[in-house]
Formats: structure tokens, sequence, C-alpha cells
């Protein structure tokens, strides 16, 4: 389930980076209310939606408390962003990683299944 979550969300925005950047940078660089209803708002709701569905389907059947479940799920959206983000800091300087990106989300998801 966390593997699944940070792919999604690395296979939603991998072709977009700079859609990437306006829904999480932009908002973080100015920091304007405004901005942040307009860019943030929307995007931040989905999440917060998708981290409520997650931890559920966590939960179901097994002892996991609400509180680990939830820093689970939160715990996947957040190693998807830092990949994103680096990806979209190496684009914009004329670089990448050593390695795939396919191999870097692989490598994420095998540590998402081990916990």
């Amino acid at each position: 389930m966390l593997a699944t979550v940070a792919k999604a969300f690395i296979d939603h925005y991998a072709g977009r980076l700079s859609r990437f950047r306006i829904d999480f940078a932009w908002t973080q660089i100015h920091g304007l209310p405004d901005v942040r209803d307009r860019a943030g708002g929307p995007v931040l709701k989905a999440m917060n939606e998708l981290t409520d569905i997650v931890e559920a389907k966590l939960r179901a059947g097994t002892r996991l408390s609400r509180p680990r479940a939830r820093r689970l799920a939160v715990t996947a959206w957040v190693s998807a962003l830092g990949l994103m983000s680096a990806l979209s800091m190496l684009e914009n300087a004329g670089t990448g990683f050593a390695h795939s990106t396919p191999s870097m989300v692989s490598e994420l998801q095998n540590l998402l299944r081990c916990s």
C-alpha cells in the first residue's frame, strides 16, 4: 500500500516537473496567503484525503494504531515528495542522478514495503 502511494505520486509528476514546481515549490517560495490558497490548497486537500484513505486501509484487520498508520501514510507521501524535489532541482541544474528514475522509484518502493 505505501509503495503504491509513493509510486502513484511520482508517476503523476515525473514527466511534468514544471507542474510539480507550481504545486509544491511555488507556495514555499512566495508564502503569500493568496498564492497558497490558489496553488497549494487543492493539492494539500487531496493529499489529506488520500492520507485518510491509506490510513484506514492500513488499519483494516490489524492492530495498527491510528497515529502509526497515519505516520506511515505521511512518510510514504513525504518520501515521494523528496524524490520529486531532488529530480526537480537536478533538472534545473542541467544534471541528474547517476541512477535512472525508475531504479530510484524501485528502491523507494522496496524501502516502503519493509515498513
